[in-house]
């Protein structure tokens, strides 16, 4: 799904349409405790920077037989996440151990994936050093032509769903699965038989598109009707609206109003 190890670049960089971290390992008790924390974010396409909240982190030490699993966490509003893990000074580890950090496209109201039949969501890897015994920070960066960087992008406007869900009902839905890109004949959609949501490629900018969906996943499981609206786009909904004879801001505020009101009315 995304096997892909960040680069190490410089943190001034403001490449539209990027991922990044900034990682820090701070070594205490002469390196036998490691605080592994950093901050995960994404720019848009005019290069502002976005956290990616809400996202799962696993850490790891790379070994020679594999991944070693040490522990999962959760990204907080700002990007922001910490654990402390006791570290291996032995000659077995040849002193410390090798971190790698996985990112997934996954928070507790959406995952990410490419392929629904065997859900396994987007994610980054990046590996912070080996050996490690002593307090180091990385800072790495992300071309965002990959379908696994663009997939935090669609995450992040799910997460902002979630939490007006949450906000107005006092509870949160269990998590959706988003397929992206959907490659099928159909438009970006919402599936009723596996509540599952389909985007097509070019949708994951477009924050109208993938409320309007995750409307329709909301709608579902709280029973509310029409839980289905057939023959529904966004360009019909337009035509209402050009017919108001409305211009200029007026008519993109109204127009961006209804696409969305399709699905959470």
């Amino acid at each position: 799904k995304g096997a892909t190890t960040f680069s190490t670049m410089a943190t001034s960089s403001t490449l539209a349409d990027t991922m990044y971290t900034s990682i820090n390992i701070t070594a205490t008790n002469s390196g036998a405790s490691l605080t592994i924390s950093g901050y995960v974010y994404w720019r848009d396409s005019n290069g502002n920077s976005h956290p990616a909240r809400g996202v799962t982190v696993n850490i790891y030490d790379r070994n020679t037989t594999g991944y070693g699993f040490f522990t999962i966490c959760t990204a907080n509003g700002n990007g922001y996440f910490s654990r402390t893990i006791t570290n291996d000074l032995s000659a077995s580890e040849n002193g410390g151990y090798d971190i790698s950090i996985q990112i997934n496209a996954e928070t507790q109201y959406a995952t990410l994936t490419n392929v629904t039949a065997v859900i396994e969501p987007y994610y980054f890897v990046v590996d912070c050093g080996d050996d490690i015994n002593s307090s180091i920070s990385i800072y790495s960066t992300y071309n965002n032509s990959q379908n696994n960087c663009r997939a935090f992008q669609i995450l992040d406007a799910t997460y902002t769903g979630g939490l007006f869900v949450r906000a107005m009902t006092g509870y949160n839905l269990d998590s959706v699965v988003i397929q992206y890109p959907y490659a099928g004949p159909l438009t970006s959609h919402y599936n009723y038989f596996y509540d599952h949501i389909h985007l097509k490629d070019d949708t994951y900018g477009s924050w109208d598109t993938i409320l309007h969906e995750y409307g329709h996943y909301v709608a579902e499981m709280y029973g509310i009707f029409p839980g289905i609206i057939m023959n529904h786009t966004l360009e019909s909904n337009a035509i209402v609206y050009a017919s108001m004879n409305l211009t200029g801001d007026e008519l993109y505020l109204n127009h961006k109003l209804a696409c969305c009101q399709l699905a959470w009315q």
